[in-house]
């Protein structure tokens, strides 16, 4: 029994020195992440909110709305125009919501966004959060009504044809007199 107990007490040490000479001999590889952050500067910040403006202006942005709170409710499809720092749905124009106005705000990652949001009378509100990312739009529409629940819209479009286009100059051929030679004089 002395010999059993020695035996296995000594197979238990043998392995606990071959686990420990292992491990020893494995390197650990610790990484250290290093994230920075940039900060803008107000003149930086200003002139991308600039730019955001101009791009999204004058624009009919052609949108599908995809409902997130109702599976069975069909998309549907709608257009956003901008107008300075205004912005304005066509649908929910039609049903009578005003337009309303809009501040760019400047992202770290200089990606834009804009929350704003239409009424229609006391009772019912329309919030939208749009973002613009290179040349697309995406974003959530919220509908509530004061004692209601909200309906939920994801949407995204592409930067309208049109404004990707890059004008072409065209140039009209100009017919020019020529000048004509002076007659001689006759006396």
């Amino acid at each position: 029994m002395k010999k059993g107990v020695v035996l296995v007490l000594s197979v238990a040490f043998v392995l606990s020195f071959v686990t420990l000479s292992f491990a020893a001999s494995k390197k650990q590889t610790v990484t250290r992440v290093i994230t920075t952050t940039t900060v803008m500067s107000q003149a930086q910040t200003e002139a991308l909110a600039a730019a955001a403006v101009e791009k999204l202006n004058s624009q009919a942005w052609m949108i599908r709305l995809t409902p997130q709170n109702s599976p069975k409710a069909p998309a549907e499809s709608d257009v956003l125009t901008f107008s300075g720092t205004s912005m304005s749905s066509r649908n929910l124009s039609e049903k009578g919501y005003s337009s309303s106005n809009f501040t760019p705000i400047v992202r770290e990652d200089s990606s834009v966004m804009l929350e704003t949001v239409q009424r229609l009378g006391e009772d019912k509100v329309a919030m939208w959060r749009v973002e613009l990312v290179g040349d697309n739009i995406q974003g959530v529409l919220a509908m509530r009504t004061i004692n209601g629940p909200a309906s939920l819209y994801i949407f995204t479009s592409n930067m309208p044809s049109a404004a990707v286009a890059k004008p072409v100059s065209v140039v009209k051929p100009v017919s020019v007199a020529k000048p004509q030679a002076a007659e001689p004089q006759k006396k």
